[in-house]
């Protein structure tokens, strides 16, 4: 089985980029919906779920449409996630 990096990394491979911006208008966002299948708006921002990115295309995209970028975070799937991906149900607590 491996590490539980290595089982998070084997069976659920998507990754998720949540990025809070200023002046996000919705042709970029529509842009980005090119680039990635998943990108969701949320409060002042988007949250793109995919399994590789390209942080720097998506960086300069979002800022060659003037909006300007304040905060960023790159979330790994959890064990959980893992979990759930293998079983189909939630872990019960």
């Amino acid at each position: 089985m491996g590490t539980p990096e290595e089982l998070k990394d084997n069976v659920y491979k998507i990754k998720t980029l949540i990025i809070k911006a200023q002046k996000l208008s919705s042709t970029c966002i529509e842009g980005l919906r090119k680039m990635y299948l998943n990108v969701k708006e949320i409060d002042d921002g988007i949250e793109i779920k995919a399994k590789e990115f390209n942080f720097d295309e998506i960086v300069d995209y979002i800022r060659s449409n003037g909006a300007k970028i304040e905060w960023f975070s790159m979330e790994e799937p959890s064990l959980e996630d893992v979990f759930l991906s293998i079983t189909g149900k939630e872990m019960i607590k």
